[in-house]
């Protein structure tokens, strides 16, 4: 069995992982997964090559397949890799200007926050390895996705041989052996490694802390195997079933004897935590009947279903929703004064202007892509993708492609256009500079990858 490289998806918050087309999902239910820790590292503001591909291997790349080329930018802007296909199981990375040997697989490819180092998971004679920094580690049966310290010093993956697994932090191995659920990840608060482990079939799961130095402290033990974390996981959600019912149980890692229990339920899914932690949403289902739930509140989604993931509100007090029936439109839940939005083929990446009072998501109407702000339509475009928010709620931008070429827009807090920078290759997942004043981006230019940092105004 190979790495998951689920767990890679996951970490779109931590790396800004390229996709050999950008485009707007044409599906009518988005796909969102749990969210990962954010790094809050600085980001670099300087402008500037990060790396170049030698002419041999961007030819080598483009001869062996649409996917010959994979790069990736750590969020930060300090540092950059890429994957080059050069055969038909053949592979090559370049890092910090330096070109590896050849794998016969690369999974798993991980930036640590300050872009210096890189780690990911290769083949070999049945087993896999973890390559970090250039060394190889040793063979095991499975090898999970790693995930490095906020500070780059640190890294940790689960390691499986037989019908356990073990985590390793810095090539050493822990001395307890689990059933393991999900992968390592970093809480922020704790500044501690957090695993899901299950000491045999019969044990209740435990959520598990380690220091870098692998001391293992149990925060709590629940039974329940679905557990969301929010992204500096410093709370969790439980789902805990008791009677063939269902109900989430919340509570944070410093306080994990303080929890509070919601309603009961036949089913719940797609639980989702506000960014600071605090307010809790997911969907509830008793018989047939589907309901809304946020912080307690409860509003019944009258027959319609729910596509993307609920977003919570800045000020926690309603809840953005993708509802389909046989279209798809925007719903603001929680707020009975507020009218749906129009109806479209499908809409992706719902998010919130800082203050609460705009929402923005991308639509597809016949083929073509546009953002949406407040119910109102930007410009038209083949692709578009990753609309955010400036953290002043003055501007909004996001990544386009059209007629083949693709390019970052800055528009004003209601979508209109003001600019459109220049055509790239490949453009990579925007952010913004701690001053809020400028955008910053990675772009695949010619054989280069290169940083961007531009003025908003």
């Amino acid at each position: 069995m190979k790495p998951s490289i689920a767990y890679s998806l996951a970490h779109a918050l931590l790396l800004c992982v390229l996709a050999v087309t950008i485009g707007c999902d044409s599906s009518k239910t988005g796909t969102n997964l749990e969210t990962a820790f954010r790094y809050t590292t600085a980001i670099s503001e300087r402008a500037g090559i990060l790396e170049t591909l030698e002419p041999a291997l961007l030819a080598s790349a483009t001869a062996a397949e649409s996917d010959g080329l994979t790069s990736y930018f750590n969020e930060t802007g300090t540092g950059a890799a890429s994957v080059v296909k050069t055969g038909p199981s053949s592979f090559r990375l370049l890092h910090k200007h330096k070109v590896s040997g050849e794998y016969a697989g690369v999974e798993s490819v991980t930036l640590s926050p300050d872009g210096r180092r890189l780690a990911f998971v290769i083949p070999e004679n049945g087993k896999f390895r973890m390559v970090i920094d250039g060394r190889m580690g040793r063979p095991f049966e499975q090898i999970g996705s790693p995930v490095f310290t906020p500070d780059s010093r640190h890294l940790a993956y689960k390691v499986k041989s037989g019908a356990l697994w073990r985590l390793i932090v810095d090539e050493k191995l822990a001395d307890e052996r689990f059933l393991v659920y999900g992968e390592p990840r970093m809480s922020k608060g704790l500044s501690r490694i957090i695993i899901m482990e299950k000491a045999s079939e019969q044990s209740p799961y435990a959520i598990v802390a380690y220091t870098p130095d692998l001391k293992r402290t149990v925060i709590k033990e629940i039974p329940a195997q679905d557990v969301y974390f929010d992204q500096d996981v410093m709370t969790a959600a439980a789902i805990v079933v008791k009677d063939n019912k269902k109900r989430v149980v919340v509570f944070t890692l410093r306080e994990p004897g303080t929890v509070r229990e919601g309603a009961e339920f036949d089913e719940i899914t797609q639980l989702v935590f506000d960014k600071t932690g605090r307010s809790l949403a997911y969907v509830g289902q008793k018989g047939a009947e589907k309901y809304l739930v946020l912080d307690g509140q409860i509003e019944p989604l009258s027959g319609a279903s729910l596509g993307e993931h609920p977003v919570i509100s800045p000020n926690q007090k309603s809840l953005g929703t993708v509802l389909v029936t046989d279209l798809v439109y925007y719903h603001q839940a929680f707020m009975p004064q507020t009218s749906d939005e129009k109806k479209y083929d499908a809409i992706n990446e719902l998010t919130f202007a800082p203050d609460g009072r705009r929402h923005v998501y991308t639509a597809e109407k016949n083929g073509r892509c546009f953002v949406v702000v407040n119910g109102k339509e930007g410009p038209l475009f083949d692709r578009v993708v990753s609309p955010r928010f400036s953290p002043d709620g003055r501007f909004l931008t996001y990544r386009a492609r059209q007629d083949g070429k693709r390019f970052l827009v800055v528009a004003d807090a209601d979508g209109r256009m003001i600019r459109r920078h220049p055509a790239f290759d490949m453009v990579f997942e925007q952010v913004y500079t701690a001053d809020g004043k400028s955008v910053a981006y990675g772009v695949k230019d010619g054989n280069k990858l290169a940083w961007r940092v531009e003025k908003l105004d």
